[in-house]
């Protein structure tokens, strides 16, 4: 049987000859279903947990919401979101206002060490997520925020030394106002350092890239790898092999220092891509000084080394 070769991009390759006593088949969709199956079950890292319905009710009676159950929606949305941030805090022995039921803290624990454990390799989404809910925030229409904000409390992250694999997107660190739309959050200070990112990125999956920062007084982006390994590139001006992805991404608003130094990304359609929605100085006179180091970043692929092509 003679079949058509098809490239990505859709374009016809020629044609090949198969066996028909082997690829003219009947597919047979349950040992299809099967080796699916399979495959996704050694993909698993084996730290996951899980925890019986039991444990959740006896949970939902000791935490009762303010006023019972007879809230109308929006009010229990509010309360069940924060009452889900306080049970982690508390799972973990941090101060919290969620109670855990007597004697049931040892249930737990299966749950604590699937979080916590390290693994060489796992699948999914986004490898490293930090989301900052509380910090410094200013209203969408302020001029860029320096010397008011330095001065409030706030939430940092620091992404040291890892290796993240077969994820969609790398480490993402950014901060959600929830319902506000009206204002920015701010981290007080990233760092993201050191850290190797082999990406997995199938076409249908959004949001593709190798780190993702948002909004951050303070950003220090140095020495990381992010790998794109499905890049393959080719000659005579024809389009590579590859996704659209950010290697390096910044979107929001920064300051007073950006770092980003020593990284290495292969592969991605845009190496550094630099969306800053402030501008590059106070406009109301003050003396702060702005620092934005972007230098010795290396990029390998047939996009685009940065995006703006200048970087600060």
């Amino acid at each position: 049987m003679k079949l058509d070769v098809i490239k990505l991009d859709g374009k016809k390759a020629g044609s090949i000859d198969l066996d028909e006593a082997l690829f003219g088949l009947e597919p047979r969709a349950d040992i299809l279903h099967r080796v699916v199956r399979w495959q996704r079950a050694k993909a698993q890292a084996g730290t996951h947990a899980t925890l019986g319905s039991e444990l959740w009710e006896r949970v939902a009676e000791t935490n009762q919401p303010p006023g019972g159950t007879s809230h109308p929606p929006e009010i229990m949305d509010d309360f069940l979101r924060d009452f889900r941030r306080d049970l982690a805090r508390a799972v973990f022995g941090l101060g919290s206002s969620a109670t855990i039921p007597a004697g049931m803290g040892p249930l737990f624990q299966p749950l604590r060490d699937g979080l916590t454990a390290t693994n060489g390799l796992v699948h999914g989404r986004t490898g490293i997520t930090v989301a900052a809910s509380r910090g410094p925030a200013r209203g969408k229409t302020l001029a860029r925020p320096v010397a008011a904000l330095l001065a409030l409390p706030g939430q940092g992250a620091r992404i040291r030394g890892n290796q993240v694999s077969g994820f969609a997107q790398g480490i993402r660190v950014a901060g959600s106002s929830g319902r506000s739309r009206s204002n920015f959050i701010f981290l007080r200070s990233v760092e993201v350092q050191d850290n190797r990112i082999d990406l997995r990125l199938p076409w249908q999956a959004r949001q593709r890239g190798g780190i993702w920062i948002g909004s951050t007084l303070s950003a220090r982006i140095n020495g990381n790898q992010a790998i794109d390994a499905g890049y393959v590139p080719l000659a005579d001006g024809e389009q590579p092999i590859g996704l659209d992805c950010d290697g390096i991404r910044l979107w929001g608003w920064f300051g007073p220092l950006v770092e980003v130094r020593g990284n290495f990304c292969h592969g991605p359609s845009v190496g550094i891509r630099w969306v800053s929605l402030g501008n590059d100085e106070p406009s109301w006179g003050r003396p702060d000084v702005f620092i934005g180091a972007f230098a010795d970043n290396a990029y390998s692929g047939m996009g685009s080394p940065s995006l703006p092509a200048t970087l600060p």
